[in-house]
């Protein structure tokens, strides 16, 4: 399914912590980009707790009314290799404005700006 848009490696992660799950990490390679190496499996182990203290929470904030400019849905954004978005639906663009937010903020960072974050729904 992934091999006709040329993508050849797939990495997965379950955001969680402790045993609560609060979310997924998909991540593709590209056939030139060769797959994911040992070093980056460890990055995503090392900040997935972080992302997912970052999804809890955000999912157990006080929930704002739909009306108030809210998340519209779940985020994607699509990365270029310079960490910078090339593609965002709706949710994932709400997600990366959501940002500039967190960049002065202690913590995780986001992606492109200072550092290494995530958001979801």
């Amino acid at each position: 399914m992934l091999q006709p848009a040329g993508f050849a490696d797939e990495l997965r992660a379950a955001l969680r912590i402790g045993e609560a799950c609060w979310g997924f990490l998909i991540l593709f390679r590209k056939e030139e980009q060769g797959p994911f190496q040992q070093e980056e499996l460890q990055f995503i182990r090392d900040i997935a707790p972080l992302i997912a203290g970052r999804l809890k929470a955000k999912a157990l904030s006080q929930a704002a009314p739909a009306d108030s400019g809210g998340q519209p849905e779940e985020g994607i954004i699509i990365l270029d290799d310079g960490l910078e978005p090339v593609s965002l639906n709706p949710g994932g663009s709400y997600c990366w404005s959501s940002c500039s937010a967190w960049s002065s903020s202690p913590g995780p960072r986001c992606p492109g700006r200072s550092g290494s974050s995530a958001c979801g729904r």
